[in-house]
């Protein structure tokens, strides 16, 4: 039980009654207080409650000055500083008058809430004809250019939860706050605490988008567009389905590997191949719109545009969304924070106008991608080949070179399909698909040094996906794959490999 004391300077605090009858420093002026117990022999055992009445406090005294100590010291400054403040009042008005001074006070300009200050991002998409693909992404030569890079660099490296930091909420805020008011309902929260739920829901979806699919991963930036103050980027994003292990596990390319190198070797040029075992990250189970089908088109090919805001210093993400499904990301932030009361499924389409691939073009690739290995599948070669080359005309993208390839390859032209991997890798772009081609074309000719640089740039190319990654080897795998080797016998002589 806890009792009020006052001291003899007029300091007011409460203490424990323990510590008040062992006695204790004022905070104020260190004078050391002690407290006197007057219990009767009768009151033995007698409750906290019932010792209290009993406690007396020997720095209550009777005299005048006693009293007036105990007054709050903030009374007795209001007292003083009242006169003061009444007799200013009273001569201000009389001496700008006698001085000439008009009394006519200039009224201070309407305070405006951070609300009303926030100017939400808006491009009139009618007056973009078509996005501008002559930029230099390394020289950092555009606006939006660090964002750019941030993305070309992280999405690959497995980073994704770190692009949370290039976003902005104004947008997001703006709406959240206008939803609100339209529904009359209270938020009851403020505005650093929505930023902060906003930014915990960005940071889930972002680190959900990682685990769409295993393998690699690739946001390539292929145009831009201006207006105002305000940008947009138009991000092709590519993921893989594969790991490096599920495309050696292929006896086409196993059988002779194994006869060219030993299981040591295999290991030792490609070290990471087993290390595919990765935590999941946990994702709150209330953010149900992180799954690919309500945001992205497809989970291996499409489109992202995110529309930027200028921050002087550079740009900000202020939204995003799927080109072809186009539901905004603050759509579903409303929803995350309680602004909403829609379901996931439910948000409405932008259903704007947009330069840039034709819808039906990325369909026919996104279905040829799903049913590449179908034989069945309805996808004419000669009409595919087209599209592909359509859209790398209005890109620059050399991922559609890398489809191209795996197209020859499906044809049966495996020296076409090697040229066009070829130039995809000149611009920066590899694929599981193209190692997969490089790979067979040195055991086509037994060449183990061309094998070993092979398996090198392999290696190299999954090492980029662990950056960001806690992956653990999987053992399971590890023995797979020295079983492959013990049962094969090998085509070169001695402990190490030779080139025939």
């Amino acid at each position: 039980m806890r009792k009020n004391c006052i001291c003899l300077c007029g300091t007011q605090f409460r203490a424990p009654i323990s510590q008040l009858t062992k006695g204790m420093q004022c905070p104020n002026c260190n004078r050391v207080i002690a407290f006197q117990e007057t219990v009767p022999p009768n009151t033995t055992g007698t409750s906290d409650h019932a010792l209290a009445q009993d406690l007396d406090f020997n720095t209550q005294q009777t005299t005048p000055w006693g009293r007036l100590l105990r007054i709050p010291k903030w009374l007795l400054y209001s007292f003083a500083v009242t006169p003061l403040l009444t007799a200013i009042a009273l001569f201000v008005p009389f001496a700008t008058d006698r001085l000439g001074f008009s009394r006519a006070w200039p009224k201070p300009d309407k305070i405006e809430s951070p609300v009303q200050m926030f100017q939400p991002v808006s491009i009139d998409w009618e007056k973009i004809q078509q996005w501008n693909t002559n930029f230099d992404l390394l020289g950092r030569s555009f606006p939006g250019s660090t964002i750019a890079n941030e993305i070309v660099k992280k999405v690959p490296a497995s980073k994704y939860e770190s692009l949370e930091g290039l976003f902005g909420y104004d947008t997001m805020l703006a709406k959240c706050v206008d939803r609100k008011e339209q529904a009359q309902v209270p938020s009851g929260l403020s505005l650093e605490l929505i930023e902060r739920k906003l930014s915990h829901s960005v940071r889930a979806f972002l680190t959900a988008s990682q685990s769409i699919t295993p393998g690699y991963h690739d946001w390539r930036v292929i145009g831009t567009a201006s207006q105002d103050h305000s940008m947009a980027l138009l991000i092709r994003y590519y993921r893989e389905n594969e790991t490096m292990a599920d495309m050696l596990d292929d006896q086409e390319l196993l059988m002779p590997l194994m006869k060219l190198i030993d299981f040591g070797q295999f290991n030792l040029y490609c070290n990471n191949v087993f290390l595919t075992k990765q935590t999941v990250s946990n994702v709150n189970a209330k953010l149900p719109g992180y799954q690919f089908a309500n945001f992205y088109a497809n989970k291996n090919y499409g489109y992202l545009v995110l529309v930027l805001s200028d921050n002087q210093v550079d740009h900000q993400i202020q939204d995003m969304f799927d080109f072809q499904i186009q539901r905004p990301l603050s759509e579903f932030c409303l929803i995350w924070t309680g602004a909403s009361n829609l379901n996931i499924s439910d948000i409405p389409k932008a259903n704007v106008q947009l330069p840039g691939p034709l819808d039906s073009d990325i369909l026919l690739v996104q279905d040829w991608l799903k049913n590449k290995n179908n034989s069945a599948s309805s996808v004419d070669p000669e009409t595919l080949r087209s599209k592909l080359e359509s859209i790398h005309k209005q890109t620059n993208d050399p991922l559609m070179h890398d489809f191209l390839g795996r197209l020859e390859n499906q044809l049966g032209n495996p020296q076409q399909a090697l040229e066009y991997f070829r130039k995809a890798k000149s611009d920066r772009f590899e694929s599981l698909d193209s190692h997969r081609a490089f790979l067979r074309e040195a055991l086509q000719a037994k060449d183990t040094n061309l094998l070993i640089q092979r398996l090198h740039d392999l290696n190299n190319y999954w090492d980029i996906k662990l950056t960001g990654t806690d992956a653990q080897e999987d053992r399971k795998q590890y023995y797979k794959f020295q079983h492959y080797w013990s049962t094969v016998e090998p085509l070169y002589v001695g402990s190490g490999p030779r080139s025939d």
